[in-house]
């Protein structure tokens, strides 16, 4: 396979149909699943830093949690093909694999942890250079963001000390964004990864790398082009909840209704991510007449 081969891109809009029908006859049970994907996921990679505070913020802590929360990784990436999983099968119109989001622990346990592992080293990766970033730019960021002191001002904190509130609360805005940054960007290319695996349970991890990125190559910002796509509305709404939300803080029972509603919308763009996946990667199959193509974009 040559990435340089002319192939065709799968259509937006008949791309988006399959997803329209899908989630609306699964919309429950995608924001059950991605909900309990996300308690689980936090769950985990919080107990990784379990050590560090046990252990008094020794050096060794620091070692265990560590190596902890890579294992943690591990188990989170391999939950993430069960979830890929269950939602391809909604898509292709089967039966929901046994074990569901778990099913990574027993189908082609080796490929799935093999890509796993890969998935966490780059997390690693993504961490250690928005890390560098961070602290190399710690002084423009600090003057960048500069949020007001008074946010963080109380009767008991010196004002030093809300300074360092305020400076370390820019740092982590700048952490959590240039990871998420780097991170959609270098995951992309292998975003497929585990719909190779799910079509060919025999294929490598080799193989199934060497795929998801002939299907990427030249159709990058296509892909990501589809899921903004998938997302916008939600998107939208979701900020005009949080807008909304801001404005009534003080009406307990509005505020607890509209944050709802912000949840619901929130993990629907979830949802609409994970879904999107499976359907442009069938979608590709289909229409350049590849092997696999089965249960594709006309599905319905």
């Amino acid at each position: 396979m040559n990435c340089r081969e002319k192939m065709k891109k799968p259509e937006y809009r008949r791309m988006y149909e399959v997803l329209k029908k899908r989630l609306s006859e699964n919309i429950m049970y995608a924001i059950m699943q991605v909900f309990l994907f996300d308690i689980i996921m936090s769950f985990l990679i919080t107990s990784g830093f379990f050590p560090v505070y046990i252990s008094n913020g020794s050096a060794a802590g620091y070692v265990v949690s560590a190596v902890l929360t890579f294992m943690m990784l591990v188990v989170v990436f391999t939950m993430v093909y069960g979830l890929i999983s269950s939602f391809t099968n909604i898509i292709l119109g089967k039966k929901i694999a046994p074990g569901g989001m778990f099913s990574g622990f027993i189908e082609n346990s080796r490929t799935v942890f093999n890509a796993s592992v890969f998935f966490s080293v780059l997390v690693v990766f993504v961490t250690a250079v928005s890390i560098a970033l961070t602290f190399s730019l710690e002084e423009k960021i600090i003057a960048f963001f500069s949020f007001p002191q008074i946010e963080f001002e109380h009767p008991s904190l010196t004002p030093e000390l809300c300074k360092k509130i305020s400076d370390s609360f820019s740092l982590c805005m700048f952490f959590s964004m240039a990871f998420s940054v780097l991170f959609v960007l270098l995951i992309t290319p292998f975003i497929f990864t585990w719909n190779v695996i799910l079509e060919n349970k025999k294929a490598t991890f080799k193989a199934a790398v060497k795929k998801t990125l002939f299907v990427i190559c030249g159709r990058y910002f296509h892909y990501m082009g589809f899921v903004i796509f998938s997302c916008l509305k939600n998107t939208v709404f979701l900020f005009i909840l949080i807008f909304l939300k801001a404005l009534a803080f003080q009406n307990n029972f509005l505020s607890l209704l509209i944050g709802f509603f912000a949840f619901i919308q929130c993990h629907t763009i979830f949802s609409k991510a994970y879904f999107c996946i499976p359907i442009y990667y069938f979608s590709f199959l289909s229409v350049n007449g590849m092997t696999g193509g089965a249960g594709n974009e006309h599905s319905s």
